[in-house]
């Protein structure tokens, strides 16, 4: 749980961080172009996303890739500047000790790898800062025996454009990631 926390607390921190210090004029704010209370109709790219990993909060390290595919470009809310998407991808980590076990019942090292589909709800608070929370499956294989075995995914990010079609991503969920992202 504290180390729950601690990732919540650094994703916030990072959120609070990216956000420009004049986020709040109207060229930049959440009623500009592009902002949160943007009402316009708007054209989603495609992204495609990697991201260095750190398993389960601390038993493993890796990397993951997502591709993003828009749906409801304009998303559910119609006062609000929102988006549904579609990603597809996988988390590849090596991961050691504790809670891990072979079939000969020792704890062991491993490689596992996790393709993920994943339903994902963004909200574009400024020209240049979505936040979004992901919810989804994957299928877990594991080199030291275990798996394949579904679980459920799900996660809450930050997606902050510094370039037209270059972002910066992170995410807090069964796993922390940080990335970057390309649209096209």
């Amino acid at each position: 749980m504290r180390k729950i926390l601690i990732a919540s607390t650094l994703a916030a921190a990072l959120a609070a961080s990216s956000i420009p210090a004049n986020a709040y004029a109207e060229e930049e704010g959440i009623h500009a172009a592009g902002g949160l209370l943007d009402t316009s109709s708007h054209e989603r790219p495609q992204q495609f996303s990697i991201f260095g990993m750190l398993y389960g909060y601390g038993s493993g390290i890796g990397v993951a890739g997502r591709y993003v595919l828009p749906i409801v470009k304009d998303g559910f809310i119609p006062t609000l500047n929102d988006s549904v998407e579609l990603e597809f991808g996988a988390d590849i980590w090596y991961g050691w000790g504790w809670g891990y076990y072979s079939y000969f019942g020792t704890s062991a090292n491993y490689l596992g790898v996790a393709p993920v589909a994943e339903g994902t709800w963004t909200f574009h608070f400024f020209p240049k800062f979505d936040a979004y929370a992901k919810l989804g499956l994957g299928v877990a294989f594991g080199t030291n025996g275990y798996g394949p075995y579904f679980y459920p995914v799900g996660s809450a990010g930050i997606n902050y454009r510094f370039a037209d079609r270059l972002a910066f991503r992170a995410e807090v969920g069964n796993h922390l990631r940080a990335g970057l992202s390309f649209a096209f």
